[in-house]
């Protein structure tokens, strides 16, 4: 029996993907502790689960993120953005503290920044990442430029992305107590793997990276959802294009 220690952060799009996960270890034997926020606590406990609630200063309540992440409110666009990176980063030792690692294991959300400590850690469990997130394009992203709205684009982009990933790579630099010696968003593709819920078409070129692409995972079977009226049509005898305006592909 294999001992595996889930890290997740309380949102319902994190979970979700991750439920089936823990579902499927425990039906396999394997004991599974789960770290992730009060509001979750009971989804994990019914799949048989031991579950770790997140300290205060690292849960929030996604219904009311306003209310639940002090500083939050009133923010928006640009500077929105730069502040919920460098709250996922400030977390980092809150959710450290509830990690027991006496595991063979460790399964974890990209977006939980104790990832970002374990990485760079000599002595450890084998760290696996969840990959139910695309990839950050690298910084600055997009092809050469070519004309002069190509120019200002990439001036743009070159002069905003210290502005919102500064002050997070600053503080966990402060909390590392040296420079990390990586963007902090990151250190996934320096952990021992990545299981990346989709196929490499959806994904950023990422060479050297260890990437599995294992596909979608989902909470339900085929068979329990019925087909629509037009279904007979697809027959088989013509070519069939899927549309949609996701990047992304959805779980459900």
């Amino acid at each position: 029996m294999t001992r595996v220690l889930v890290c997740v952060q309380p949102a319902r799009g994190h979970v979700g993907p991750t439920k089936p996960i823990v579902a499927a270890l425990r039906a396999a034997g394997h004991e599974v502790v789960v770290v992730t926020g009060a509001r979750y606590r009971k989804t994990f406990e019914e799949l048989g689960a031991e579950v770790r609630v997140l300290p205060r200063e690292a849960d929030f309540d996604e219904t009311d993120l306003d209310g639940s992440i002090p500083g939050r409110a009133g923010l928006k666009g640009f500077k929105l953005a730069r502040f919920e990176l460098t709250h996922f980063v400030q977390a980092m030792p809150a959710q450290l503290s509830v990690m027991d690692l006496d595991v063979d294991v460790v399964l974890c959300d990209p977006l939980f920044m104790a990832g970002l400590a374990l990485v760079r850690r000599a002595h450890r469990p084998r760290l696996l990442v969840l990959g139910f997130l695309p990839f950050m394009p690298p910084v600055p992203s997009g092809p050469p430029p070519k004309t002069p709205a190509d120019r200002l684009r990439g001036a743009v982009l070159k002069t905003l992305a210290p502005w919102v990933l500064g002050p997070a790579q600053r503080r966990a630099r402060d909390l590392l107590r040296e420079d990390p010696g990586m963007l902090f968003a990151d250190w996934p593709l320096h952990s021992d793997g990545v299981l990346q819920m989709t196929c490499p078409g959806f994904e950023y070129p990422r060479p050297g990276a260890s990437l599995h692409f294992i596909g979608p995972t989902t909470v339900s079977g085929a068979g329990e959802h019925p087909l629509p009226p037009w279904w007979a049509d697809l027959d088989g005898s013509r070519p069939i294009v899927h549309v949609t305006r996701e990047r992304w592909p959805t779980t459900t």
